[in-house]
């Protein structure tokens, strides 16, 4: 894609896509809303927009408009209407949302960070090959676990989406500390594959992630990963998700230090230097765990669903009702 063709396609999403005012968009590029309405011609002219009885991401942006608002990391929200899609898979859904908006994002010899989990898993999916951008480099988040077969692990999701993007892949070799407890370790091997993942990590400049619970039992895509043990004492230490096996607490603080020094994936230091980091989930369950990283400020982007998006702002205001009072 072109400079030019690429500017026509960021204006006709945001507008057509987003439900951006042609004021909107000009305050948000830069621009004046003459070259706005312009851009808008052309792309119609030439066939960059082709209206169709189709939609294929109803969102809600008054709901958007006001959770972006509430945090300052935020750059952009969407909160998909999952009633409108009829939708019984809310992990599928938003995977396939995510994969329409990742493009937007992505550059010519840009350094793509992808994490593991079913929704990501969804995203590489639907994710369309023929976006034309040339020397990516596709880069594993986390270590990897003997559990290789299950629904969006890291590296199967990696390698997948390297494929689609006819991207370098750079996978990270190193087993997660409950796979090194089970097989020992060789710690020269493991020092070099750490420090080529570090230097990696350094250059991400667009991560993909998903996030998790913490429940009380080990979900599927974190069996391998720690232990039943260890997730009962992060529990007990307030924990409410994680992002990457961060796991945090309901205001975004780090639970267990010490723990988080075991973690084999990108540091929440690293991530934090990220310039852009697209969380992606949804589900009432998941409503503490995405409260604690937006309050984290990791993330710059959330894809999540409607219902979510409404009840995470539902508790914002009973707190600052409680606060006020």
């Amino acid at each position: 894609m072109d400079a030019k063709t690429r500017e026509l396609a960021t204006v006709s999403y945001l507008h057509y896509r987003r439900g951006l005012s042609q004021t909107e968009i000009a305050k948000r590029l830069g621009k004046s809303n003459m070259t706005v309405s312009r851009l808008l011609r052309e792309a119609r002219e030439r066939g960059v927009v082709q209206f169709r009885l189709t939609v294929p991401c109803p969102s809600d942006p008054v709901v958007e408009s006001r959770l972006k608002a509430r945090f300052d990391s935020l750059d952009d929200v969407i909160a998909v209407d999952e009633t409108l899609l009829g939708a019984d898979n809310i992990k599928r859904v938003l995977g396939q949302v995510a994969a329409d908006y990742l493009p937007f994002f992505l550059e010519d010899g840009m350094h793509l960070g992808v994490g593991g989990g079913e929704t990501v898993a969804h995203l590489v999916d639907t994710f369309d090959d023929s976006i034309g951008l040339s020397d990516i480099t596709v880069v594993q988040l986390t270590g990897v676990t003997g559990q290789v077969a299950k629904l969006g692990n890291e590296t199967l999701t990696t390698q997948r989406l390297s494929e689609k993007l006819n991207a370098r892949g750079f996978f990270c070799p190193i087993p997660s500390p409950f796979d090194r407890n089970l097989l020992g370790e060789n710690d020269q091997v493991l020092a070099q594959f750490g420090v080529e993942a570090t230097e990696r990590w350094n250059c991400i400049d667009v991560g993909v992630t998903g996030i998790g619970t913490s429940q009380p039992r080990l979900s599927p895509s974190r069996e391998g990963y720690l232990s039943a043990q260890q997730l009962e004492s992060l529990n007990a230490q307030g924990a409410v998700g994680d992002i990457l096996l961060h796991f945090f607490g309901v205001n975004g603080e780090v639970v267990d230090r010490d723990f988080d020094a075991t973690v084999t994936a990108i540091s929440w230091e690293q991530l934090q230097r990220v310039k852009t980091v697209i969380a992606i989930a949804g589900g009432q369950d998941k409503i503490e765990s995405i409260l604690g990283a937006l309050r984290s400020g990791v993330i710059n982007v959330l894809i999540t669903d409607r219902s979510t998006a409404h009840c995470i702002l539902e508790r914002l205001e009973r707190e600052d009702k409680e606060h006020s009072s």
